[in-house]
């Protein structure tokens, strides 16, 4: 199928409230976005390409969240896929900026990563960043782990409980 055709069924269908969960060649039955806004600098004949990947990351304490990102150039749809699910358009955050000069397209995109989706999966989440610029065009990036602190307890000496009185200095040993 002509790249452009694909493209302009996808905004179609994506206006006609058609495209909910696809399942469509080389998305694998994943959630798809809404496409993103195309326009004549965009070039569909090119793969996406990642700039910047997802990076490992530990969240530390019980209300934090990790924000992950990725940058494509070259993509008309970049969406996280975490543990071999796709995650839902809505928590993906996607901003299009182009590069005047290369008249290059770049898709900036984010998912913030909450302490009881990592809990879910004992403690390791695993995410990946795929960008598409059409049809059979799926490019993953490389892999996020995503994992729980912990504080090992190694120990050489037992902590010792003690009080102090406010405002007197304490030495911890």
């Amino acid at each position: 199928m002509d790249t452009h055709l694909f493209v302009a069924l996808l905004l179609a269908a994506s206006s006609w409230g058609i495209l909910q969960r696809g399942n469509c060649e080389g998305v694998g039955g994943g959630y798809l976005l809404d496409p993103l806004p195309i326009d004549d600098t965009t070039d569909l004949s090119r793969s996406p390409e990642f700039i910047r990947h997802p990076q490992d990351a530990y969240i530390t304490t019980k209300n934090k969240v990790v924000v992950l990102s990725c940058t494509a150039r070259h993509a008309t749809q970049v969406n996280f896929k975490c543990n071999e699910e796709w995650v839902r358009p809505k928590s993906v955050r996607n901003e299009i900026r182009f590069d005047p000069h290369t008249k290059t397209r770049y898709i900036d995109s984010e998912i913030t990563v909450t302490r009881s989706q990592v809990e879910e999966y004992f403690d390791v989440y695993r995410c990946v960043c795929v960008a598409w610029s059409g049809p059979k065009t799926a490019v993953e990036s490389d892999r996020a782990k995503i994992q729980i602190a912990h504080l090992k307890k190694h120990f050489v000496r037992e902590p010792v409980h003690t009080s102090i009185e406010a405002g007197y200095p304490v030495q911890l040993q």
